[in-house]
């Protein structure tokens, strides 16, 4: 049978993949694994030792992963297809013995396709990846590969022109390569449960093929958040959330909560601004902008009435100037206005008690001018209404009954 076909449940966005081999029953193995990962619409197979796809069968795929051990039937005319697959937009992963020993032919051996070439294999030393490019969407989530005990490669395999090393072999060659979205894997694809000696299962090998696969398609999803990387917005984030519905996911959005972010210029998000202006100047270093500074000065406030002393009028009095008289309540006189004295005598009419001259002849408090007893500090003690000083007695000296 050229053609097999696994097909499971199929999302919208779902890569379909198509197996070309001339591997006999290894394939079986490598189909089962690519299809239990359920990230494939449709895993296909066609049996290239016995016929070779055409174009037409091609373009039904997202990407084509391509590998032998025998011998294709068409070597020359099934790298001619590949190549003009690729020139349709499609994706093609190449591996060993399609890539070395048993190797393609035609345009896409020749042209600006492949990602390695080489031409001998070799085996029996056990090999393990070194990463070259850790965070290479291939190498997403692959922790550890090991080829096995026969690590099946291509022992002259080199870079082509123009192609980035994504891993390499413990032994210095290449073992992941890429040219464009196009994939070169310098391991056999059948695994040890197909044959003991092949790449290990303990390992990530079906995790390796299946992200070469999805990224020669161009629908690598590295994270998860349904649009692939190619197309992906904001890569490292759900393109999804939105916030601010700017058109800007959140992951990539500076100002992920306001649209538009920051409207003023001062690299701070509108909702965090503490004023509209430049919030990173702040010449007096008072915590304040001075875009919405009122007072150039340290934000020192010893009377706690909210304003800085700097710029506060009474900066020891929270009432400030109650009465109005531009005095401070700590250095005014009185409760009123100090700044009026009619009688010059020092004390502000406001808490005058006396309307005259400020002397005290006598020194009993009372000014001479608003003292019944001017000379006299105990005025008139004996309350006979004659002030001491002028008193004939002790005593009322109203009262003479003898006179």
């Amino acid at each position: 049978m050229l053609l097999s076909l696994a097909l499971w449940w199929r999302p919208a966005s779902a890569t379909d993949v198509l197996l070309v081999h001339a591997a006999g029953r290894y394939n079986e193995d490598v189909e089962a694994r690519l299809a239990g990962t359920k990230r494939f619409g449709v895993v296909a197979s066609f049996d290239a030792e016995v016929g070779t796809p055409t174009l037409d069968e091609l373009v039904r795929y997202d990407a084509i992963l391509v590998y032998s051990d025998f011998g294709f039937r068409d070597s020359e005319a099934l790298g001619d297809v590949l190549a003009d697959y690729v020139d349709k937009g499609g994706g093609v992963v190449q591996a060993v013995f399609a890539n070395g020993s048993v190797a393609l032919q035609g345009r896409y051996d020749l042209g600006e396709y492949e990602a390695l070439t080489g031409s001998a294999q070799d085996q029996g030393v056990e090999l393990e990846l070194k990463a070259q490019l850790a965070d290479h969407p291939i190498l997403a989530g692959v922790a550890s590969f090991s080829g096995g005990p026969s690590s099946y490669h291509t022992s002259d395999a080199a870079l082509t022109r123009g192609a980035d090393l994504v891993a390499s072999w413990s032994n210095g060659l290449p073992l992941v390569a890429v040219r464009g979205r196009q994939v070169d894997l310098n391991f056999y694809p059948p695994s040890s449960d197909a044959e003991a000696s092949m790449w290990s299962t303990k390992t990530d090998g079906t995790l390796l093929l299946q992200n070469a696969l999805l990224f020669a398609a161009g629908t690598v999803d590295t994270d998860g958040d349904g649009v692939p990387d190619a197309s992906d917005t904001c890569p490292g984030s759900d393109d999804s959330v939105d916030q601010d519905r700017d058109g800007l996911p959140d992951g990539c959005d500076p100002c992920p909560v306001d649209d538009p972010g920051d409207t003023d210029g001062d690299s701070v998000c509108d909702s965090d601004d503490v004023c509209l202006g430049d919030d990173l100047v702040d010449t007096d270093g008072d915590g304040v902008p001075n875009a919405c500074d009122t007072c150039d000065g340290p934000l020192v406030d010893a009377d706690g009435d909210g304003a800085a002393d700097a710029c506060d009028p009474c900066p020891a009095d929270a009432g400030d100037d109650s009465d109005g008289d531009t005095v401070c309540d700590s250095d005014d006189t009185c409760l009123g206005d100090d700044l009026v004295d009619t009688d010059g005598d020092g004390v502000p009419n406001a808490c005058d008690s006396c309307d005259g001259p400020l002397g005290d002849t006598d020194g009993d408090g009372a000014a001479d001018a608003c003292d019944p007893c001017p000379a006299d500090a105990d005025d008139d003690s004996d309350g006979d209404s004659v002030c001491d000083s002028d008193d004939t007695c002790l005593g009322d000296d109203r009262l003479d009954t003898d006179a």
